[in-house]
């Protein structure tokens, strides 16, 4: 008889272009590769909502529901990012049968109290601590809506995440995360699931080409924060080096920021196989943060399968992966490695040198909770 489980996705994962996206979509495509039978259930932006050819590679059964934006869903004690993400269909479907639930995110745990899941295996993915996470975000914005929402927001997230007492287990992101849900939950087993990235062989070496790329949800303010930083601080100091910022619905203020410069080109939306060319070919990959929460998955993918990393600390800091990239935190350092890396070959040897990196992305532990729990 074939594993079956399912996944309940925050949002759709194809094509995984940024952040938590990137760890869901090479968890998918991981576990069906271990021949387990994949349910996706995935909530979705209008612009998401596309069942393509790419979503049935990782999963053998794909549900979307429409995310619900409306201003009334910002009423209520529930946090909007979950309350958006509550569909009477899904809990229908998800009962269909007795398979494991995989939630992935605090955002898709409405169903998780639901006294029709008391006997389901379920296992929440925490991508973050939630209430700290949005608690930074209010910080990084100046807009007085955003600082409100986020504000209001951090508080609901930080009420609302005791729903995970109903959970089984609690699988990780980071090892500090791990620490804080452990204290936090004592009563739920909770372990480390390193983040995802395509394990598929590169036919090429990485950086081929003569840009330095800065990738990632460009309408998250965090992301928006940097890119201006970069702008601002880094750019001028290299006139003569070509940057590529690419990812999904880039804000306003972005687009009208890059067209100040001749040396910057922005790729909106860009598709898997956009996204994937884009990754490789990059000589340099450029990333900056200004919160250290969680881990940013754009590093390791940025690690993975690009050439060259230049980072701040933020963006390394508690990951265990200073070593494979070059740190710097002052605008001149910055632009000085960047200088650096875009004058070196980057070769065989140093890619290899990357392998240890796969034990960090392992799907064993989540394996073989799957397996002991079949078993009893």
């Amino acid at each position: 008889m074939q594993k079956k489980i399912h996944i309940v996705s925050f949002q759709n994962p194809c094509p995984p272009t940024y952040g938590g996206v990137i760890d869901v979509y090479y968890k998918l495509f991981s576990l069906k590769k271990a021949g387990y039978y994949v349910v996706l259930h995935s909530f979705c932006y209008k612009e998401r909502m596309k069942k393509n050819d790419a979503l049935l590679e990782i999963a053998d059964e794909v549900y979307l529901y429409h995310r619900n934006e409306s201003i009334i869903t910002q009423f209520s004690y529930i946090p909007y990012i979950v309350n958006s993400r509550r569909d009477k269909r899904l809990k229908q479907n998800l009962l269909q049968d007795e398979a494991p639930i995989l939630f992935e995110g605090l955002h898709s745990c409405f169903f998780l109290s639901d006294l029709d899941f008391a006997n389901r295996l379920k296992i929440v993915r925490t991508h973050n601590i939630e209430h700290d996470y949005y608690w930074n975000l209010c910080k990084a914005t100046k807009k007085i809506k955003e600082k409100l929402f986020f504000s209001i927001e951090a508080l609901r997230l930080k009420g609302y995440e005791r729903v995970l007492r109903y959970a089984d287990y609690i699988a990780t992101i980071t090892d500090k995360d791990k620490e804080y849900f452990s204290e936090k939950y004592p009563d739920i087993n909770t372990f480390l699931l390193p983040c995802f990235y395509n394990d598929a062989k590169l036919e090429q070496l990485p950086g081929e080409g003569n840009y330095v790329l800065c990738h990632g949800n460009l309408s998250v303010q965090e992301n928006v924060k940097a890119l201006m930083w970069i702008m601002e601080n880094i750019i001028p100091l290299l006139p003569n080096v070509n940057f590529v910022f690419a990812g999904s619905n880039p804000e306003r203020s972005l687009k009208t920021k890059c067209k100040e410069y001749d040396n910057i080109q922005l790729v909106e939306n860009p598709t898997q196989e956009e996204m994937d060319k884009l990754l490789i070919g990059a000589h340099v990959h450029l990333l900056v943060t200004f919160q250290a929460t969680g881990i940013k998955l754009k590093l390791l993918n940025s690690l993975c399968r690009g050439a060259f990393v230049v980072a701040n600390s933020k963006m390394t800091q508690g990951t265990g992966l200073e070593a494979y990239c070059y740190v710097a935190n002052t605008p001149k350092e910055i632009a000085n490695l960047i200088y650096r890396a875009m004058s070196e070959e980057f070769t065989e040897e140093m890619y290899k040198n990357r392998k240890i990196l796969e034990n960090h992305c392992s799907i064993k532990p989540l394996l073989k909770i799957l397996e002991d729990n079949q078993n009893n």
